[in-house]
Formats: C-alpha cells, structure tokens, sequence
C-alpha cells in the first residue's frame, strides 16, 4: 500500500536478513526519560520501556504477506523490581496500530511468552484479536496471567499482515522494547536506532491480595432507541488468590441505581464471570444515557476498590433512520498513489447507493508543488483530523482510510449505522452567488459541541491537472459556507425541527493558481470552473469526537431554468397540482420557485396509500415549490390500512419483509412499493407466513397484502442491507 507523507522521508532497518521501508511522521518529537517512575505501589500500573507513546514511523512490507511478532521484555531482574515493587500479574495488553496499515492486516493476537532467552521462550498467553482498530488497542486478557517470577517476560502482539505498515515504532533508549520475529527470524529493532514498538501492558504491582475484584468490561448498546429496554452485562474479574463465592453489584442509569446480589459463584483466582443483572432497564427518553456498573463486598468483604466500577454514555435515539455516509477525502493531482486511490474508491462507489453517502476531496498542497485548487480551509480540515500522508479519507469522522485499500464492505458497515439526525439540503445558484435551506431534526438530544458544517464542492473539475496522470476531478471542495469547525445548531433537543439558511458569493474572476503555494485568495478571486456545476455538501458533526451525526447534499440548481412536472393519476382515486388556480399536467415546465398545491383524492372506499413528492412524504392539499424537477407518486388502496387488518402483523428485519398470518385468512398476494411507486417485488402470499427477501436499496418502502376478498392491509417499513 503506497501513501505520501508530509514532508516525506524514509530510512531503512535492517534486521538479519531482511530489510524493511519506514515512513516516518514529520511531526514526531523525541523525548527522553523513564514513564514509569511514578508508579503505584499495590496496585494496577502501566508497564513499558518507552520514551514516548508518540507515533514516529510505520513498520511494515509492501511487497508481500509476513508474520511478525512485536514484544516488550522484562528480566528476571525487572519482574522482581520493578520500581521498588514485584510483578505479579498481567492483565491488559495495549498496542498501537498505524492507521495506514489497518487495512492490510488479516489476523492479529495479544501474546504473552516467558523463558530464559527470547529464543527458548514459550508463548504462554495467545488471545485472538477480532476487531483491531487503528490507533491502541486495549485487549483485557480472559484470565490475568500470573507471572512466573523465575523467567524473563515478553508482552506484545502478533500479526498476518499483507502489503502494509501496521506497526507502530516509538522513541525509546532501552532495546528491552523492540524485540520482534519476522518470519521465524528474531531480532531487535533498536539496532536501527533509538526505536521501540508501542506496546505497554497492565501489571499488578505488589503481593496479590487474597480478596480482590474487578469490573473488567460492561456491554454498551451499539445502537438504542426509545422504548428498547437495556439489559445490563458485563464481565468481572477475580484477581485475588481466593476463590470468590459471592459479591454485590450495582448499575446506575442517569442517576437511577438497582442493586443485586450474586451468590452460589466459584470463581477461580484469575479467572472471569459473566455478570448479567435480572433487573432490566427501559430506555424512555431520546437523550444521552450514561452507565455505570460498581462492584463491592467479595466473599462479605471490603476490597481495595481500585478497579471495580466501569462507566460509558451512549445515545438513545427518537426513530431508526437512514444514515448518509460522510466521505471527506484528502488527495493531490501531485500524488501519485492518490491516482490509484481515486479509481478505488470511485469503483466501490459505483457499486453502492447513491443515497448512502455523500463525498467531497480537500487538495493538499503536497507531495511536490502540490494541487492548485489547495485552500487553506481544506487544510483547515486536514489539520482537524491530523492527516499527514495522502491519500486519506474520514468516514463519519474516521480516519485511517487509504483510498487504494477502501471496499464495499466498509462502506456499507457505515452505512447500517442509524443516522442520529435528519437532514434536507436544497441549493440555488444563481450568477456567482450560491444560496442553500437546510432542514434537520437531531434524532437525540445534542449540546454545544454538535455542529453544522456547510461547504460548496464542484462536482467535476479538469484544470487542476498535476503530475500524477489524472485528468478529471470530482467532489472537489471550493468554499465553506460556514466555518471549517461548523457553526452552532440553532437548536439541540430531539425531535424538534429548525431550517438554516446559508448563501455564498465568489469574488472576482476565475484563477488557476501556478501551485498549492499561492492559494486561492476568495476575497478577490475564485476557482470555479463552471457554475452550473456546483453541490452543496452539508453534515452535522460532534466537533470533540469527530462523530459525524448524518450528511446531506444537494446539487446548485438554476434559478433561470424551467423544470419538469412528472406524476400519474392513481388507481382508484386523482392527483390533482395547481399553480395560482390553474392546472399542471404531468410533463410541462415551470419556472424556479413556482408554488404547486398537491391534492391527492382516493375513490369511494379507498384511500391513500402513498404521497410523495420527490421522494419525500407529502400531506395532501399542501404547497411545494419548484426548485428542480418534480416528481410526485401517488397509489391507493381499499379496506383496511395501517395493519389494522386482524390477525395479519407486518414488519420488516435488514432487508427482509416479515409478514405473519396467525388467522389463516386467505391473502392474495404482497407487493413491495419504492418511494418513488415503483413495485420492487410481488408474489402470491403463503397462508400463513412469508418471509421476503428484498434485494433493493436501503429506505423506505411499502408493504401491500392483499386480501382475496379484496381488503388491503398496508404498512410502511424501513429495509436496510
């Protein structure tokens, strides 16, 4: 996997027989000292020989697989004073993962070996790794290990890894921190240099009590809404030298505490417990929610309580929604590894939805001159999400995406993520102004921190032609509407829509810069290549944890040109727009800013099944005005609507319908209706249940059975791949 880096520079290690390409950070600083001369006595303490927990390069292979294991070392010496104290036990293992070598890494472990040499040592702790993330992976080991004070101790990882830099190289004095295998071939890092692997571990420091207990980990709800009830889970450890045969636990929820007592346990020195409360929680309100779960009394008695309580927050939300990934890039038409990145990524997108994601690139202003359509706000951002190699790209507010090594499967793993708000973006241009109405509803409650971030981006651009072989550009970003940290939401409690109303005019005339050396100035010159081709790209983002809540876009659309009405009439019932009293048939044109009244009117004894006005849902005998074409659905049905039929239930599950028929009523057939009234799927319906498997895009979608005597049941449901 290639990246450029700022201000890039490389040198070579060489171990034994092989030598490897390191890439280091610019903005690395060297620090000296011992990290580790303030440690606790009796107690839970961090171990490690580094310097600095600063990333200063990334080691890896770009030109095969390799098995590779990183592992701090502890003497015979060390463990029997380690700052005055003996270590007995090693309970977490925490290692770093270089975002430029996530993606390339296909298994991974936490490993724990002991021996008299590092290569008679024995690999005594193996714990599979599912989910590495870049950046520290904190892994709780399932049983602390109790260290064997008569051999040396190597705590670290190991890894398969194909065609990257995974690991993560440190400032460090001591080679006690860089010993590595590479492919059966043992070595250390340090005879490169003053390096070390960013790897530290959790020890217990002292003689282990015999009366002691920890909250390891608790359950947080990945994704919660109102009504869900909350089952409190979690894991405890006993990390004394006494069996543990009961203990008292408590969980707090938003200042709500229940108690429960556990007995009847034996749980082994080391060992762990599936803690689970019978006491259940209901999750009422559309707010942020905070848990924390306490432990106390092992065995009827008091512990030293250093560990026993674990907190997180996690939001609850009013109503599932489809969430719009946000895709912020960052690439150069001076980056030749962005080249490749580019036709990546655009092929995964060609794949997906259009619906689920909205994309826009910063051009940086390097490798080399850099790209001419570089601005100091998309460096702004750059220096938001600390990128210092291209290609990059944060997804929803994460970062480490290599463009070269971005999938579908990513993609979509955002995507299934409910959106925590709504958004609608409409967006006019008009000369060299561009002007935008932005809707949104938070779907939990927000504060100070959650912004607003608006910018214009030109979809397709040609003039900013570089040395990297592309000649076409998309999603560039020009202008920000609002700042590059987003301006504050007018309003931040659940439910509770607001409008926002943004306009921006470029000054001057077009300029294509020499290079990223003298931006753009926008108080006197733009970059526009083509006004008729502009978007306005909208997201709404936690400014602290980078989380982006939801995106919307919307192209610039003309205020001097006609659009097009399409409709047709329903069965069963007419569709009826005006404008100022005067009909619209489907297919004529009409001016920007021409106001429709829609009415929709079913036969006797039907109703309205569906109205929708671009997609959207739209109540009947209100007003729609023209900014683009439109295009209005209408479909109608008779008997009983709503699900309201006896004995039918319809629901729907990922990306399947359920429908159960418990009354055996004899049915007709199903059909499965788009927003836009297309019917992606019909078929005669079983008697007593159907399950239906909808290969279609994630969103809305209704459900019609039909009865054989005619009625209609119809339910509205939300289907997700």
């Amino acid at each position: 996997m290639k990246r450029v880096f700022t201000f890039f520079a490389a040198v070579s290690i060489i171990c034994g027989m092989y030598a490897q390409h390191v890439e280091l950070n610019p903005n690395f600083v060297p620090t000296r000292g011992n990290m580790n001369t303030n440690m606790p006595k009796d107690g839970d303490a961090e171990i490690t020989w580094l310097t600095s927990q600063t990333e200063a390069t990334a080691f890896g292979n770009s030109q095969s697989t390799f098995n590779v294991t990183a592992l701090m070392e502890f003497t015979v010496n060390d463990i029997s004073d380690w700052n005055g104290e003996v270590i007995t036990s090693i309970s977490q293992i925490s290692f770093f993962i270089s975002a430029g070598g996530l993606s390339g890494v296909n298994t991974c472990s936490a490993v724990i070996l002991q021996g008299a040499t590092i290569q008679s040592s024995t690999e005594v702790v193996t714990q599979e790794v599912a989910n590495v993330q870049s950046g520290w992976n904190n892994i709780s080991l399932d049983n602390n290990y109790m260290v064997n004070p008569g051999q040396n101790l190597y705590i670290g990882y190991k890894l398969n890894a194909t065609n990257c830099y995974p690991l993560s190289v440190a400032s460090c004095s001591n080679s006690k921190q860089g010993h590595l295998n590479w492919n059966g071939t043992w070595d250390n890092l340090s005879s490169s240099g003053a390096y070390g692997f960013l790897i530290k571990a959790t020890a217990y420091l002292g003689e282990p009590e015999a009366l002691a207990i920890r909250m390891e980990s608790i359950e947080m709800p990945a994704t919660a809404f109102v009504g869900d009830i909350l089952e409190v889970n979690g894991v405890v450890k006993n990390v004394g030298t006494d069996p543990i045969t009961q203990f008292d636990a408590s969980y707090t929820v938003n200042g709500i505490t229940k108690e429960q007592q556990f007995t009847g346990l034996n749980i082994a020195p080391g060992a762990g417990y599936n803690l689970e409360f019978t006491e259940t929680y209901e999750l009422t309100e559309p707010i942020e929610y905070t848990l924390e779960v306490t432990l106390s009394n092992p065995n009827g008695e008091a512990d030293n309580e250093i560990d026993n309580t674990q907190s997180g927050a996690f939001s609850v939300l009013s109503e599932q929604h489809q969430r719009k990934v946000m895709l912020e890039g960052f690439s150069a038409s001076t980056c030749g590894p962005c080249a490749g990145g580019n036709v990546t990524l655009h092929n995964v997108l060609n794949q997906a939805d259009a619906d689920t994601y909205v994309l826009m690139k910063n051009q940086m202003n390097w490798p080399g001159a850099g790209d001419p359509y570089y601005t100091t706000e998309g460096d702004a951002r750059r220096t938001y999400y600390n990128v210092s190699s291209v290609p990059d790209m944060a997804m929803d507010g994460a970062t480490g995406y290599n463009t070269n090594a971005f999938t579908l499967a990513m993609l979509n793993g955002a995507v299934n993520v409910p959106a925590k708000a709504k958004i609608n973006v409409t967006a006019v241009q008009s000369g060299q102004t561009v002007t935008a109405n932005i809707s949104a509803t938070l779907l939990t409650e927000g504060n100070e921190n959650i912004r607003l971030i608006a910018t214009i981006a030109e979809k397709h651009t040609t003039r900013n032609i570089g040395t990297n072989g592309e000649k076409a550009f998309f999603h560039v970003m020009k202008k920000f509407m609002t700042t590059t940290s987003g301006q504050a939401l007018p309003v931040i409690t659940a439910n509770t829509p607001f409008e926002v109303d943004l306009e921006y005019t470029f000054n001057g005339n077009y300029l294509l810069p020499a290079n990223a050396g003298s931006p753009i100035n926008h108080a006197t010159e733009h970059s526009v290549e083509g006004f008729d081709d502009l978007e306005v790209i909208v997201w709404i983002q936690n400014t602290t944890t980078k989380e982006v809540w939801q995106a919307g876009r919307a192209d610039a659309v003309s205020s001097d040109v006609n659009y097009t009405v399409t409709f047709e009439q329903p069965e069963n019932g007419t569709l009826t727009v005006t404008n100022s009293g005067e009909t619209v048939n489907s297919g004529d044109m009409l001016p920007y800013g021409t106001e429709l009244i829609i009415t929709a009117t079913p036969a006797e004894g039907y109703q309205i099944d569906v109205l929708t006005v671009n997609g959207a849902d739209f109540t009947s005998g209100n007003t729609h005005t023209v900014t683009g074409d439109v295009t209005i659905v209408c479909t109608t049905s008779s008997g009983i609507s709503n699900n309201t039929l006896s004995g039918i239930d319809v629901y729907s599950k990922g990306s399947t319908v359920n429908i159960v028929n418990d009354s055996n009523i004899a049915l007709q057939s199903v059909q499965v209706i788009d927003m836009t009234g297309r019917t992606v799927y019909v078929s005669k319906a079983a008697v007593t249940s159907n399950v239906i498997n909808i290969n279609a895009a994630s969103g809305h979608y209704v459900v019609k059975v039909i009865a054989e005597d005619g009625k209609v049941a119809t339910t509205k449901v939300y289907l997700s791949k």
